[in-house]
C-alpha cells in the first residue's frame, strides 16, 4: 500500500510540479528491519522535458514507534478508565465527584439518596446544596483540608434530599482528578 501511496505522490507531483511529501514503509537492505521514511521531493521541469528531483529522505521509524506506543497507551488509559467508571457507575454507596463546588458526576446510588429521578437533575448543581445548612461549615473545612491531601476519617453528616428532607450519611472526601483538573471524590452512605 505505500508503494501505490508513493507512486501516486510522485505522478501527481511530477504533472503538477508541485511539492510532494510522503511518510513510507520499507525494509531495511542490510537487517530487513521494518523503517518508516519521511520522504519530501520538489519537481522541475529541465529544458529537454524530463523531470529534476530535488528531496530528502528522513527516518522517522524512531518517531513512528513513539506515536505508536503513544496511541497504545492512550488506548490501556481508556481501557482502565471505562473500567473504573463501570465499577464506580455499579458502586452500591452514593459517590459523587464535585468540581469547582459543582456536581459533576454521580453514581446511581447517589440519585436514590438524594430522591433525584436522573443523575442529570444533580448534575450541575452546588454539592453544599446537599449539606444540612447546620452542617455546612464543618462540610467546608474538610473538603478545604481534604484538598490540601488530610486524609480524613468519616464523620456523620445531616445532608438533604431533594424535596427538602433530611438523611443522615457517614461521608468523607478526597482529591481526584476529573477531566484533567482537580476535584473532590465524596462518599457519602445513608446512615
Amino acid at each position: 500500500e505505500d508503494v501505490d501511496r508513493l507512486n501516486a505522490a510522485i505522478v501527481l507531483s511530477r504533472e503538477r510540479l508541485t511539492r510532494f511529501e510522503v511518510e513510507v514503509r520499507h525494509k531495511h537492505v542490510k537487517t530487513a528491519e521494518v523503517r518508516w521514511s519521511l520522504l519530501r521531493s520538489t519537481p522541475s521541469r529541465c529544458p529537454d522535458g524530463s523531470t529534476l528531483w530535488n528531496g530528502i529522505e528522513l527516518d522517522i521509524t524512531e518517531r513512528k514507534r513513539a506515536e505508536a506506543a503513544l496511541l497504545a497507551g492512550e488506548g490501556a488509559l481508556r481501557e482502565s478508565e471505562a473500567r473504573y467508571r463501570r465499577l464506580v457507575d455499579l458502586a452500591p454507596e452514593p459517590l459523587l465527584v464535585q468540581q469547582d463546588g459543582q456536581i459533576v458526576y454521580c453514581n446511581e446510588a447517589a440519585v436514590r439518596l438524594y430522591g433525584a429521578e436522573s443523575p442529570a437533575r444533580l448534575l450541575g448543581t452546588p454539592l453544599f446544596d446537599r449539606v444540612h445548612p447546620d452542617d455546612l461549615p464543618i462540610a467546608v473545612e474538610r473538603t478545604r483540608d481534604a484538598a490540601q491531601g488530610v486524609r480524613l476519617p468519616v464523620r456523620e453528616f445531616r445532608h438533604l434530599r431533594l424535596d427538602g428532607s433530611e438523611v443522615a450519611v457517614a461521608a468523607t472526601t478526597g482529591p481526584v482528578e476529573w477531566q484533567g483538573r482537580p476535584a473532590m471524590l465524596v462518599f457519602a452512605s445513608d446512615i
